[in-house]
């Protein structure tokens, strides 16, 4: 999507190409590499940098990707190359996960809003009027994604493979879900049984374990170490994919239930009246928009790329973590 509009905006620093004279400073001290290297000084120690600037230039990438495109007086643009492959060494381990999550959080995150504060630098450049309206799209884009991000407890970037766009989730929007679907274990959609009441005492006993699991993972990141708190981090996890089970099976036993007692009625005169009468279900309606939404498009996505291997070898344990 970036790419059709121009303005990639991350490439990755060590499979990337860019034309030289794109780089060229436009002043001493002012241009995309003058940005880029700006950073190194302010990652030495006992150097007076702000706490913006220095989680900002975390991201360098992402600071050259911006300066390339609203560069003055120019023109350029950043595409993505199909026919490229790369591979890389990801993190193995969850104490270098951590590590990484925590760097590339912070570094997207101020990069972000430097790009956002500065978009009217593009009103210099020498880009199309056709170009900086599509630029103008993307930059409401980008704020929704911001804002949207800053009011959830956890920003999770995966990468499900370079080129695909990255999948973000957000744990405040997961328990948001979480609790809606859970919602449903009282009354008719028990899996326990029709208004057993069962669902009545595990649901807040789940919330109450998916909470703690919050509370506890964000005390854990303020100063620590990873290293420090790997026992911790890998049981949260674990209670997060369990939660994450459980959710999954909720949600389809919903839809299981809603729709065999639709058909126990046999008042339907075609498939017709009886996929208007589904649609018609808030439950239903809400729960299968969501998950078509969220999961068929992973899959829709990935076979129009012609490289949906992940989906079989991968997709689960993306779902349960």
């Amino acid at each position: 999507m970036e790419s059709m509009f121009g303005y990639i905006s991350v490439l990755p620093g060590a499979f990337s190409a860019y034309r030289y004279t794109a780089l060229l400073n436009t002043s001493p001290g002012h241009g995309p590499l003058a940005s880029y290297f700006k950073g190194e000084a302010m990652h030495v120690e006992g150097s007076d940098s702000g706490l913006f600037a220095a989680n900002m230039y975390l991201a360098e990438d992402r600071i050259l990707c911006f300066e390339i495109v609203a560069k003055p007086n120019a023109k350029w643009i950043l595409r993505y190359i199909k026919a490229a492959r790369a591979e890389t060494d990801v993190p193995d381990t969850v104490p270098e996960f951590i590590s990484q999550r925590r760097r590339w959080l912070n570094g997207s995150f101020f990069a972000a809003a430097y790009a956002l504060a500065n978009w009217g630098r593009m009103f210099r450049t020498q880009h199309g009027i056709s170009r900086k309206i599509g630029f103008f799209i993307q930059l409401l884009y980008n704020l929704f994604n911001l804002i949207f991000s800053w009011f959830s407890l956890v920003r999770e970037h995966h990468y499900v493979g370079w080129p695909r766009t990255k999948p973000k989730f957000h744990q405040g929007t997961f328990y948001l879900a979480f609790y809606f679907i859970g919602q449903q274990l009282i009354g008719s959609s028990d899996p326990f049984g029709a208004n057993s009441g069962i669902g009545e005492y595990v649901f807040p006993i789940a919330r109450y374990i998916y909470l703690f699991a919050i509370v506890v993972i964000v005390i854990s990141s303020i100063g620590n170490r990873p290293q420090a708190s790997k026992g911790i981090y890998i049981s949260c996890m674990a209670i997060f994919a369990i939660l994450m089970i459980g959710m999954l099976a909720e949600a389809g036993y919903t839809v299981y239930s809603t729709v065999h007692a639709m058909m126990a009625t046999n008042s339907f005169s075609s498939a017709h009246s009886f996929g208007s009468a589904l649609l018609t279900n808030g439950p239903f309606r809400d729960i299968v928009i969501s998950l078509v939404s969220v999961y068929g498009v992973y899959f829709l996505a990935s076979f129009l790329f012609l490289d949906p291997a992940h989906m079989f070898t991968s997709f689960l344990q993306y779902l349960l973590l």
